[in-house]
Order: C-alpha cells, then structure tokens, then sequence
C-alpha cells in the first residue's frame, strides 16, 4: 500500500488494484491492473486537485475473510467497522486500515481484471466486505444476536450510509470479455457512491495473444492509457461538481 502526499488543500484519491497476479509469485509477471493503477496515480499527482493519493494492490495485504453475512441474520448485526474479524483463520485483518483509508477518500477507483466474465476474487473478498458501510451499526461493542433483534425492533437503529457522496470509477481490463462493471457499478450506486458518467471503463486487449507477450503490446496501444488519464480526469470533474452533496435513496426505514 502507498501514499503519495502533497502540501496542499485538495481531493483525496483512492486507487484499489485487485488483480492477484504479481512479480514474485506464480504469474512472475505484474498486471496490466497494477500498471493501469500506478499510471493513474501518476497523472492523478499532476494534478492540482488532489492533494493526496492512495494505491492498494490487494495481493499485498493479508488474507481478507469472507463477509459473514451478519445483516441477514437482522440489519444491526452488521456493524460499521466490520468487527468479524480477527479470528483463528485470520489473525490480521488487512480491511480495519481499509476502511480509514476510504473515509479519508473523496474518490475511489476500482481496478481489476475480469475472470470468468466476472471481476476477480480478490476484489469480491474486499467488496464484500464493504457491506458495512451500507448501513453498519457504528460505536458497536459486542456480537449479541438477541440485543441486535431488540435494538431493531424498538426502532432505535438508523442505518446509515456511510460512504454516501464519495465519487467512484471502475476500470476493468481482459483480453477477451467484459462483464464485471455491472454489478460492481450497481453495488456502489446502492451503497450510495456516485458513479458518474464516463467514469466506467472497461478495456478488452490481446485477445489470444500470450500474456508474456502482453507487456509490449500493452506500451503499444496508446488508446488504453488515455481511457486511464480520461477517467482519472473525469472523476476529478465529477468530485468537484458534486462537493458533498449526497443523494437519499429514501425508504431506509423499510430496510430494516
């Protein structure tokens, strides 16, 4: 995880890289995801806008556990941070930094590539533990299934969301489908992010051509790094259009 940091008053930048592939593990090759993410951290640090940036590649971090399901069971059960976590399978949990990170930032930008028409687990452990800000109890202190009920029940539980108003890009990159935009695009909207237009971009490159072969084809198609700048531009656009204001869903009470 880095940082690159500015003196100055500005809009934060959250950049998530969720492929798995890496230098020094099997593939022995770094993603096209990872280089999408470092070329837009450097454009973004062009600008005068941003003040601070943050790159997450998440192969970096210790394992991330499962979302458990907790709101199911009844909606006050889901608690904001995400308290599920650490356990015997997963002594460190990598999400409790994760989550600071994201309150900080004003917009964030999902990169990963697509797996079976799908984005790639790695991305779907950490979305799923997003589920959180969609209504998590905050200053929670204990796992009490029964005082959840009750808590619910008496009416005394606001669910809140609390990433509503930040601004959000998706870039997805394969060498021959799409398909993990989508639900990923549909998710922030409910969680209420803003998923501006023009702020989707979903790349196909290299069709069958090997991976090993993808690098120098990869420096050569100058149209997939101007989508990266472009969209990078965009959302700075976007953020400074919207400011905080937020947008209600509405019928929150009705979700409990």
């Amino acid at each position: 995880m880095a940082k690159r940091g500015k003196a100055r008053k500005g809009l934060k930048l959250w950049i998530i890289n969720a492929s798995p592939r890496a230098l020094n593990d099997c593939p022995q090759e770094k993603s096209k995801s990872q280089r999408i993410a470092e070329f837009m951290a450097l454009v973004a640090d062009k600008q005068k806008d941003i003040a601070e940036i943050y790159v997450t590649n998440l192969h970096e971090l210790a394992p991330i556990g499962p979302c458990k399901g907790c709101v199911s069971t009844v909606a006050s059960l889901c608690h904001y941070p995400c308290d599920c976590y650490p356990n015997v399978k997963y002594p460190k949990d990598p999400m409790l930094e994760l989550y600071k990170i994201g309150e900080k930032a004003d917009i964030i930008i999902f990169v990963t590539p697509v797996h079976w028409m799908s984005y790639s687990s790695y991305m779907s452990l950490f979305f799923g533990r997003l589920t959180c800000i969609d209504g998590g109890r905050e200053n929670a202190t204990n796992k009490d299934k029964n005082y959840e009920i009750k808590l619910v029940e008496s009416g005394k539980f606001n669910p809140k969301k609390h990433w509503a108003g930040k601004i959000a890009g998706i870039y997805t990159i394969s060498d021959s489908t799409t398909g993990a935009a989508g639900p990923l695009s549909i998710s922030l909207g409910y969680m209420g992010l803003w998923v501006p237009p023009h702020c989707i971009v979903e790349e196909v490159m290299g069709g069958y051509v090997p991976y090993h072969k993808h690098n120098e084809l990869f420096k050569k198609t100058e149209c997939i790094w101007n989508d990266a700048k472009q969209l990078v531009l965009n959302l700075i656009e976007a953020a400074k259009i919207t400011g905080e204001r937020k947008i209600s869903r509405g019928g929150e009470e009705c979700m409990i």
